[in-house]
């Protein structure tokens, strides 16, 4: 049975060098090792514009079993 879903074009895959993959996994730890919890917030707004593009950010994550949010 023909699926009536039509398939969509994926993004490009960036490729990267050993030397920029390096420099991006050393990058990306040391964003990760310095993540704390937080137990106070501030009270400084966030503009809107910030909160939207965060929440269309994480949309982009992938889902388990392809269960789209």
């Amino acid at each position: 049975m023909a699926s009536a879903i039509p398939s969509v074009a994926l993004a490009p895959y960036p490729r990267y060098t050993e030397e920029e993959m390096r420099s991006r996994a050393k990058a990306l730890h040391q964003a990760l090792n310095s993540r704390r919890t937080v137990r106070d917030f501030s009270d400084t707004p966030v503009p809107r514009e910030v909160v939207e593009a965060c929440i269309a950010t994480a949309g982009t994550a992938p889902s388990g079993a392809n269960q789209q949010p």
